[in-house]
């Protein structure tokens, strides 16, 4: 228990500011910046250290938690006060991203966020916090700030998210576009990759791909959007590969996707007969006119899909069927 209080520890922040402006002992700042109940009574011993030894080891220690925004302003005010630029970038970078929304305070993360921001210079700093954010608004600006071509393709690189998306809008290297648009493990990645490639018939390809083998209804859906003529020959495939692996599926959303499919190819005059094993519709009657081509109406129930390619053949089993038109 402390028996006397030195005037720079007091919580009266006036009395104590004045008190620290006085100090003009290094160590004695230093301490403060450590000790002083008062934030502005920190902040003022900060901006008046000097001594790079004394802000480096105050920066590596655990008493400045770096869990709140207090400790991170006072981070903040000795960051900048660093000679050596790549540490003080590092350490500017972590402050921007680890800020979140919810802090109670008299400056709002964002704008300290952006104070921060427009301290980091280096592109390696900047992608960390477009890697590491979590306040979209100063993400966004950091990827905005991105002109490393590198850099933006490592972003995009895996990421089927907002920041991912950036960093495409961002990269126009279409080596690395084209990368991304092959090889990328995330197929919303790839597709739009493949968006901005100079070179159509290899992103009408990868589409394709997309579309026949990727599982996911919406991925499937994405990528057709982005088909020419040409590549809705490969709907019928498409409809198919679906059929065969989505038997248990959300009635609801193969039925969208197949109409989704239908409009989009426009071939009307093509019925495709499906028998394929597991529940698609309820048993009851559920028939529907899609309103391409007002002399089709496609009944749909349950049914089992064998494999066989002759889609005009007609099957006689005990097995309901499935017909599809486009």
């Amino acid at each position: 228990m402390k028996l006397f209080r030195p005037l720079w520890d007091s919580k009266n922040e006036k009395r104590a500011v004045k008190a620290v402006e006085k100090i003009k002992d290094e160590t004695k700042l230093a301490r403060v910046v450590e000790e002083a109940r008062c934030l502005q009574a920190c902040e003022t011993a900060a901006e008046k250290l000097t001594d790079q030894n004394l802000i480096i080891l105050l920066l590596q220690k655990n008493i400045i938690t770096y869990n709140s925004y207090i400790d991170r302003k006072i981070r903040f005010t000795l960051a900048k006060k660093l000679d050596d630029t790549n540490k003080a970038q590092q350490i500017l970078s972590e402050i921007a991203a680890n800020l979140s929304d919810n802090y109670s305070v008299s400056q709002s993360p964002l704008d300290f966020g952006n104070a921060v921001l427009d301290c980091i210079t280096e592109q390696s700093a900047l992608f960390y916090v477009a890697a590491h954010g979590r306040i979209s608004q100063i993400y966004e600006k950091a990827i905005e700030r991105l002109t490393d071509t590198n850099l933006l393709y490592e972003l995009a690189k895996g990421r089927a998210n907002d920041k991912g998306h950036l960093a495409i809008q961002q990269l126009n290297d279409q080596k690395l576009l084209e990368d991304l648009a092959i090889n990328d493990k995330e197929m919303n990645v790839r597709i739009l990759a493949a968006q901005k490639l100079i070179n159509q018939s290899l992103a009408q390809s990868i589409y394709a791909e997309i579309a026949k083998f990727d599982d996911d209804i919406a991925v499937k859906t994405a990528a057709i959007k982005n088909f020419d003529k040409n590549n809705l020959q490969f709907i019928p495939e498409i409809v198919e590969n679906l059929l065969s692996v989505h038997h248990n599926y959300s009635n609801e959303k193969v039925n969208d996707f197949i109409q989704f499919v239908y409009k989009v190819s426009q071939q009307e005059q093509k019925q495709i007969l499906y028998r394929y094993k597991g529940k698609i519709l309820p048993h009851q009657d559920h028939s529907y006119t899609t309103g391409i081509h007002s002399d089709y109406t496609d009944t749909y129930s349950d049914g089992g899909y064998d494999g066989h390619n002759d889609y005009r053949e007609s099957y006689h089993t005990d097995e309901p069927e499935i017909t599809i038109w486009f």
